[in-house]
């Protein structure tokens, strides 16, 4: 662990608000999800910045029915646990989609009562950095047990702590249960989850069921993501995701934009969080996104205020430099487009661009 300084600026803590979660155990628990999901169990390990992975469940047909991190837990008796972080509108489906395909498998799949989640996002701490002693994970939040339940239904959760998979700059979360969260003092705490959704559309990471479902995981940027093994075995949904990999050609990315006339691309809004316009309420979902030149590019998939989520025809805009150079709107009013520069540079995968 490395000791570093403490300022109010190197960190946030905040409430996420639309967590549900399904707790998986059992001998069969393991190999189960491995053949339901795109990414690969085996990446998930003791270390605790690998015991957490980004993945998908998909239908026959390789659309996406949730995007959800997995945890990777033992309980007080030693058992292993996956605990299964997804959209607070999904949640019962996804259940009934797993037990469908369990049959006669050897687990449990068991849908929590709502838990707390709380993000700790910083661009210069992590929750095992040290301060005063402690790490930043028990600086901030008091690392103590809380006592078990009394009568049949122990706690199944108590404080599990983990890194975002997607990215270092979505930071860390604790899920625990609600009246369970005991922060030091003068730690400064929101209900307002608004900056977690900020940096998920300047780094064009989609989430939850407005802004995935239905959709092919590529289109989602979950290749780039973290989010998909193309080196593990079958699963479901599996044959046209290996066809677009393997064949195929990416025609469509998922990009956050912002209505803004100030903003142009994703290094104009480092640190300038009062671009988000709280005033505005329109609903631009299913909008068309307009070139300067008044041809469609792409249509909105889902916004938060002023900021949202795109799905944009990667031929019918130019990148120069990793930047988008053309101008863009919706219903006349001007928007900037947050182009994943990762996506060329990461994604093995062929973009329509590159042909």
């Amino acid at each position: 662990n490395r000791e570093v300084p403490l300022s109010p600026q190197q960190f946030s803590l905040f409430r996420l608000n639309n967590r549900r979660y399904l707790r998986m155990s059992g001998p069969d628990a393991s190999a189960f999800l491995q053949g339901m999901m795109t990414n690969d169990i085996s990446n998930l390990t003791e270390d605790f910045d690998r015991t957490s992975l980004f993945t998908c469940f998909l239908n026959s047909k390789g659309r996406i029915i949730a995007d959800c991190q997995i945890i990777k837990f033992y309980s007080t008796d030693k058992e292993l646990n996956f605990i299964i972080d997804c959209d607070e509108e999904v949640h019962e489906q996804l259940a009934r989609h797993l037990k469908r395909h369990a049959l006669r498998r050897k687990l449990e799949i068991e849908v929590l009562d709502p838990l707390e989640t709380v993000i700790f996002n910083s661009p210069t701490l992590n929750f095992n950095d040290e301060i005063d002693g402690k790490t930043a994970g028990e600086f901030f939040i008091d690392s103590g047990r809380a006592p078990e339940s009394e009568g049949e239904n122990p706690r199944i959760v108590d404080r599990i702590a983990y890194y975002d998979p997607r990215t270092s700059q979505l930071g860390s979360r604790l899920i625990t249960e609600f009246g369970n969260l005991d922060l030091s003092p003068g730690v400064p705490f929101s209900d307002d989850d608004t900056l977690y959704h900020f940096y998920r559309y300047v780094y064009g990471i989609p989430e939850g069921v407005k802004e995935t479902k239905t959709m092919l995981p590529f289109g989602v940027n979950m290749d780039i993501l973290n989010g998909i093994s193309l080196e593990k075995g079958c699963y479901v949904g599996q044959e046209l995701t290996a066809r677009t990999f393997y064949t195929g050609v990416v025609r469509r990315r998922a990009m956050g934009f912002f209505i803004d006339d100030q903003v142009h691309d994703e290094m104009s809004l480092q640190g300038k969080y009062d671009v988000i316009d709280r005033e505005f309420s329109d609903d631009v979902g299913g909008l068309t996104i307009r070139n300067s030149a008044g041809k469609k590019v792409g249509q909105v998939i889902a916004n938060r205020f002023n900021m949202g989520m795109a799905q944009i025809a990667l031929d019918k805009v130019t990148v120069e430099g990793g930047k988008i150079t053309d101008e863009f709107s919706i219903e006349g009013k001007r928007c900037a487009l947050m182009y994943p520069r990762r996506i060329l540079k990461r994604s093995k995968a062929r973009t329509s661009q590159e042909n």
